[in-house]
């Protein structure tokens, strides 16, 4: 397991076959949440619209219409073992008390999921 440093004082948790795909893209910061932190970074604007891209995102390759969801609920633990890629229809009918924390639904990161598919660094 690796630790990547983000912002601030906290660490984002990848395995170490990823390490390389990750810190190509930083650098990360951690953004805030009401019940947890994601790491995230910051890429080039596409028509004048800020670009997110989330690690576990990145990390388990999800596609527009995939939802990546932590088990342990720890956004910053983006370790393969620890991350889920679901339909977002499916994440939708579990259970609430049953369904892990997700993000990174939204336009802003399908069309960074469609830059990073089509392979735009």
């Amino acid at each position: 397991m690796i630790e990547i440093p983000l912002s601030g004082t906290c660490a984002a948790m990848i395995d170490e076959e990823d390490e390389e795909l990750v810190k190509q893209h930083g650098p990360w910061r951690a953004l805030r949440q009401p019940h947890t932190s994601y790491a995230i970074a910051r890429l080039p604007s596409i028509e004048g619209k800020q670009q997110t891209l989330y690690m576990h995102r990145l990390v388990m390759h999800a596609r527009p219409g995939q939802v990546v969801m932590h088990a342990d609920r720890n956004g910053l633990n983006n370790t393969r073992d620890n991350l889920r890629v679901r339909e977002a229809a499916s994440s939708a009918i579990m259970p609430q008390a049953d369904r892990p924390a997700a993000s990174g639904q939204g336009e802003q990161t399908q069309a960074t999921d469609r830059r990073i598919t089509e392979g735009e660094r």
